[in-house]
């Protein structure tokens, strides 16, 4: 207990300086959609109109609970899930003791507890921390009934187990593997393991009966958690989706012709758009919407890249397995493979993190060795838990790594290398040569295996994400200083350089952004933001040094051209380029701008009402300088 004291301190001092940086109340990506997700149930909107693409139907309805308790900050979920990831420390001994014994149980608390990928999920507002939790839960209570019979624990593990569901889908396996271990332990095994305990009573009393019970009890668990959550879904999208409206799409991540087997877009090859559409639902209708040209609803869309994404792949049925093969590395790889927030950068951040030596590094090869022993020995509590293992790691293998679809095998894992572990130094202390020599022969190869350099990051994008945080936070400077940092390490990211060109344009530092949008116009030609901004500037310049106005306005010109080339959507620049058409007496050539603007951009007043004015009068001119 005073271990877990210890272990929790540590984790509140790392979210004490997560809220000391700019990175503390900044929220992106699924983050921040969570979050307002959850300012709107506690606004009234109960059910919401968006489809569940990300994740978790069921969270935002934990936020909107902890905001209306402890205010809409963060913190106030951070510190919850902090609490909850002591007690799944806590239950991860308790589960120990269950499967194993009281040593073995100890050094799998401690690892747990010291276990950095956990406490970098907890800081963040996502579900996964909940559902590390209900993993544990799920199997302590099924070890429970196993033992007990009682009803009330088997309706435990499938609140668990619905729990863990909601979140990721693919969580299922763990409660289709349940009642394959309660049967097991009803059975009388053939090598008897003397670390385990006794055959369950409860089991071997009443057989088959009590196997039925627990498993009607498990099942009305998972519904009252999934039907709720199915509701919802089906009432906010008319019907279209039950569980997730992202399955397609993810599909296509990690199994489509660009895929690596990690977090790569299907569209990430077109720059401007993808800098324009950060959110990857918007992103997966609008990709797809394009692909077939026509409008789709996010149900086509989603139909259209699982049905892109089969097609590939029969077509290509070695580059598939190849791929498959490279996840499967992936998945016993040390690295922690970031979706949106990256372990290895935060940690470089914050020494409190650091203070968590544990890691995949330790887990992975140790857990798997031990869950090829239980394997081995047909050990009827840690079979099912091992053949979890095996099926989820499949279901994660057919999508795409990364480090939360990763995160929920880790408990189970943590179990197996404490099991490995005490057996590693019992047979080393007693020369059991016989005992040592297998787990050495599996080690080895594992550790090799998990420490090839399979996937490289550098910090480009994580810095560029601290400049946006102090920037929101009006620090201008210090965001500066951060956006040099991430072009230090990555100085091809064009978005990078075109943002920090705002940012000084605003601090009125007009020759270094002039540099900054020449540098991403160099780095990022597809861009069409970059040339926008030149342009902007070039017009600006026109006017501050009227010797070369000429030339600034005809390099102005140009660029608005090249970034209509790009994005014909960008308004402004249609309507800059049609200025300076005008002001140089080009009242045709500015006419046919914006009528070929207004046809590329239907509905956009501001074409019409110049338009109306252009031919030739003073009134236009205003206008359109307006």
């Amino acid at each position: 207990m005073r271990f877990l004291l210890v272990v929790l301190a540590l984790r509140l001092l790392y979210l004490a300086q997560l809220h000391a940086s700019p990175l503390g109340g900044f929220l992106l990506g699924d983050l921040r959609i969570y979050h307002e997700r959850a300012q709107q149930i506690l606004a009234g909107d109960l059910v919401g109109s968006a489809p569940p693409f990300y994740g978790s139907t069921l969270y935002p309805y934990l936020l909107a609970a902890i905001d209306a308790a402890a205010g809409a900050r963060p913190v106030a979920a951070q510190l919850v899930q902090v609490l909850v990831g002591a007690l799944t420390c806590w239950l991860i001994w308790r589960l120990g003791v269950e499967f194993f014994e009281g040593r073995r149980a100890l050094v799998a608390a401690v690892i747990a507890g010291l276990y950095g990928p956990f406490v970098f999920a907890e800081g963040q507002i996502l579900m996964i921390s909940w559902s590390v939790f209900a993993v544990v839960a799920a199997l302590l209570a099924a070890a429970r009934y196993a033992r007990t019979g009682r009803a009330g624990t088997a309706l435990l593990c499938g609140l668990a187990c619905g729990l863990g569901a909601s979140d990721k889908p693919n969580l299922l396996v763990l409660a289709a593997t349940i009642p394959f271990g309660w049967w097991l332990a009803g059975r009388t095994a053939r090598h008897p393991s003397p670390e385990l305990a006794p055959p369950s009573a409860g089991m071997e009393r009443s057989g088959a009966g009590t196997l039925l019970r627990g498993l009607l009890a498990l099942g009305a668990g998972i519904a009252a958690v999934l039907l709720p959550v199915m509701a919802r879904n089906a009432s906010a999208t008319r019907g279209d989706f039950l569980i997730s409206a992202s399955s397609g799409v993810n599909l296509a991540i990690g199994n489509g012709p660009r895929s690596d087997g990690t977090f790569r877009e299907p569209w990430s090859d077109r720059a401007h758009e993808t800098l324009r559409l950060y959110d990857l639902g918007e992103g997966s209708v609008h990709f797809a919407s394009l692909a077939l040209g026509r409008a789709l609803s996010a149900r086509e869309a989603d139909d259209y890249w699982r049905e892109e994404t089969l097609a590939y792949v029969a077509q290509h049925p070695l580059a598939a397995l190849r791929l498959l093969g490279r996840k499967i590395l992936l998945l016993v790889n040390h690295a922690e493979i970031p979706n949106v927030l990256d372990f290895g950068f935060f940690r470089s951040q914050f020494a409190a993190l650091r203070m968590f030596p544990a890691g995949f590094w330790l887990v992975g090869p140790l857990g798997l060795v031990g869950a090829g022993l239980a394997i081995a020995r047909r050990d009827r509590r840690t079979l099912a838990p091992a053949l979890f293992l095996v099926l989820y790691g499949a279901s994660v293998a057919l999508l795409f790594v990364c480090d939360r679809f990763r995160l929920p095998a880790a408990p189970v894992l943590i179990l197996f290398a404490a099991d490995t572990l005490v057996a590693l130094y019992d047979g080393l202390r007693e020369r059991r040569w016989a005992l040592v020599r297998p787990l050495l022969a599996g080690l080895v190869p594992l550790a090799v295996i998990t420490g090839l350099p399979l996937v490289h990051y550098n910090h480009g994008r994580d810095h560029w994400m601290v400049a946006q945080a102090l920037e929101a936070q009006g620090q201008p400077e210090a965001a500066i200083a951060a956006y040099r940092a991430a072009l230090a390490e990555d100085p091809s990211m064009g978005e990078v350089w075109n943002n920090q060109a705002r940012l000084l344009i605003r601090l009125g530092r007009y020759p270094e952004a002039e540099e900054s949008l020449r540098r991403a116009v160099e780095v990022a030609p597809g861009l069409a933001y970059p040339h926008q901004g030149l342009a902007d500037l070039m017009r600006q310049k026109a006017l501050a040094d009227r010797g070369h106005a000429r030339e600034s306005i005809d390099e102005a010109m140009q660029e608005y051209r090249r970034a209509l080339e790009i994005d014909p959507s960008l308004v402004d620049a249609w309507l800059s380029l049609a200025r300076l058409h005008y002001d140089r007496g080009e009242t045709v050539e500015a006419r046919d701008l914006l009528l070929k603007g207004k046809a590329l951009n239907s509905g956009v007043p501001r074409f019409d009402d110049i338009l109306r004015d252009i031919g030739g009068a003073a009134q236009g001119a205003a206008r359109i300088r307006r």
